[in-house]
């Protein structure tokens, strides 16, 4: 059995190329790039290349984004994130729309996300079959992987 991919949010490669990079996440995201289970979407990418601190960073960023997997949004996708954001208006709860599409692609596509961001949690809270890894408290299992 194949193992399904992990849509890798955008606060997460923030985690793995920052300075003082959690070991736990390094590890485990070289992990998921290697048995090519990691995957991204096209928000997720933009958000992460909006932050080059150089046009030579960006270009290595696409470089290296194109070599995972892609989550792409579908119609279902925006239909899914604007019930996300409608579901948590009705309970006063309000996310980025980023962070709506993000987890509509991982809901239509049937995969868990990998995050450091709070707001997911919130999502989780009306959705559904919404599956997260929320770090610090959780990391997606990789014991197979990780050697």
């Amino acid at each position: 059995m194949v193992e399904a991919s992990i849509l890798v949010d955008s606060s997460i490669w923030i985690e793995a190329l920052a300075p003082r990079a959690p070991k736990e996440v390094v590890t485990i995201l070289s992990a998921l790039l290697a048995a090519k289970r990691a995957a991204v979407s096209e928000m997720i990418q933009l958000e992460v290349l909006a932050g080059a601190k150089s046009h030579k960073e960006l270009e290595q960023f696409r470089e290296d984004f194109a070599s995972i997997h892609h989550l792409y949004v579908s119609a279902e996708s925006w239909r899914q994130a604007e019930e996300i954001g409608f579901a948590l208006g009705r309970r006063g709860l309000h996310v980025p729309a980023a962070d709506l599409l993000i987890a509509a692609v991982a809901l239509s596509h049937d995969v868990s996300l990998w995050h450091a961001d709070r707001d997911f949690e919130r999502i989780k809270q009306v959705m559904a079959g919404f599956k997260t890894y929320w770090f610090p408290q959780q990391y997606p299992p990789t014991r197979a992987l990780v050697t």
